[in-house]
């Protein structure tokens, strides 16, 4: 989840509103959480890449706009995968053990999966 607190000094008295929008100007679900010092924080999942954009509203004012963009979760160019048989230096061999590196450390976020076909 993408996470975002900010502290709103709070003068008199008001409403704070936020809302999040995604690049169509959608409003995107979001959890709220106020501790027992004021502080708020609103985390949201953005569900595809793209621009968002934080409105902060008090008494009915815009307080403040703060953009965030959503990169994807994998980065195709940063994905390195060798080993055997990917190469024609050492090709697969039925019946021997087939070894490969995928080094995803730099292309992704979170946890990798692989299928067999």
């Amino acid at each position: 989840k993408q996470w975002y607190q900010r502290r709103v000094a709070i003068t008199a008295g008001g409403e704070l509103r936020v809302r999040i929008l995604d690049e169509l100007g959608m409003e995107v679900d979001f959890d709220h959480d106020q501790n027992d010092y004021g502080l708020d924080t609103y985390t949201f999942t953005p569900k595809k890449e793209g621009y968002y954009k934080i409105d902060v509203g008090f008494a009915g004012e815009l307080v403040g706009e703060f953009d965030m963009k959503a990169e994807p979760r994998l980065k195709l160019d940063k994905l390195n995968i060798f080993g055997d048989g990917l190469n024609s230096n050492k090709p697969l061999k039925v019946g021997e053990e087939c070894r490969m590196t995928i080094d995803a450390s730099r292309a992704m976020t979170g946890d990798i999966c692989i299928r067999e076909k």
